[in-house]
């Protein structure tokens, strides 16, 4: 998504800037925790989903956390997930005192609180049995065996394996 800081937040000049937890330092304090670069208010910015990005409409204390939808991350919002990562009682402090960091080490706790993503296995649901009888449906050559699920034939005429070895 292209984003230019003037058309969500109007007239008012300031700056942009895209965060990420790879460009929040949060060994260093304020504003200084954001790296990166700025960019100017009619700049247009790539936000890739999942990213963020701060507005500074020019005027002091006006500076806003969005998501890659545009949305505004609200103070409540950012205060469970930072608890809910543990940060220590240093880097909370830092956070209450300072806007900036805060929006930082928002971003840092969406990261750490990341799920790991399960592969879905869309043929778990089936029995061996079940998938066996599909297979040779399909034309395939299978046998069941005790030691190896499925056991390869050689290719035939057309090229194709009649069945795969599983092991």
């Amino acid at each position: 998504m292209i984003i230019k800081a003037e058309e969500i937040s109007g007239k008012y000049s300031g700056w942009l800037k895209k965060v990420t937890a790879k460009t929040v330092d949060l060994s260093k304090y304020n504003g200084y925790s954001l790296t990166g670069c700025f960019y100017s208010y009619d700049d247009a910015v790539v936000i890739e989903p999942g990213e963020f990005f701060v507005i500074d409409t020019g005027r002091r204390g006006t500076r806003t956390l969005y998501n890659s939808r545009k949305k505004v991350v609200d103070k409540n919002t950012r205060r469970k997930a930072q608890k809910k990562a543990g940060f220590s009682e240093q880097i909370m402090a830092k956070i209450e005192n300072s806007l900036l960091y805060d929006f930082g080490a928002y971003v840092v706790a969406v990261e750490k609180l990341k799920q790991p993503v399960k592969p879905i296995n869309l043929l778990e649901k089936y029995t061996t049995e079940q998938l066996v009888k599909e297979l040779q449906d399909r034309g395939f050559d299978v046998k069941l065996n005790d030691d190896v699920f499925l056991k390869t034939t050689e290719p035939e005429e057309n090229g194709r394996f009649a069945a795969l070895e599983m092991k």
